[in-house]
């Protein structure tokens, strides 16, 4: 069985509304049900019962015959500017919402984000502007590149009895 490929997809669309006011809608987690036609219950878990960094909810989907629930963690929460969180597990998905002012209502955009270790690393350590993790990926890079360049020059010379290197 073959490793599933990376999801990322997103979605932007203008709604006539302030931003503040799709941010309650879409932060609202309880609400989810009314939008989605996979989910069919959500709860909060513990004593937080609204969005803020950390707290946890329910989520219980169906899809055709299969049914299944997830406990993601919400992993931004500003009013009025982003809404984000993460569902647990191997596949797990970083689900993001920004909402920014554009003229009459808000530009609304919904991404979904789903490749474990250094691609989910990045992408939040981008999202959140956070300098030492971009910085310490691009250097990662640009070593593995100049490793993976050297090991191919060794066994060019190696695999070629033309090219030697005095």
């Amino acid at each position: 069985m073959s490793k599933p490929a990376p999801l990322n997809v997103t979605v932007s669309r203008h709604v006539a509304a302030p931003p503040e006011v799709l941010y309650d809608l879409v932060s609202d987690v309880t609400r989810m049900p009314t939008y989605s036609p996979e989910t069919i219950a959500v709860s909060w878990i513990g004593s937080t019962q609204e969005a803020t960094p950390g707290a946890r909810f329910k989520g219980t989907n169906r899809l055709g015959t299969s049914k299944w629930s997830t406990k993601p963690t919400v992993t931004a929460a500003e009013r009025g500017a982003n809404f984000a969180f993460k569902v647990p597990g191997k596949s797990g998905a970083l689900w993001t919402y920004a909402f920014e002012p554009s003229g009459d209502g808000t530009i609304v955009t919904e991404s979904v984000f789903n490749l474990q270790g250094l691609g989910q690393w990045v992408l939040v350590g981008t999202n959140d502007q956070d300098l030492p993790v971009t910085l310490a990926v691009t250097v990662l890079v640009a070593l593995v590149v100049s490793l993976m360049s050297l090991v191919g020059d060794i066994v060019y010379a190696y695999l070629d009895p033309r090219v030697r290197y005095k």
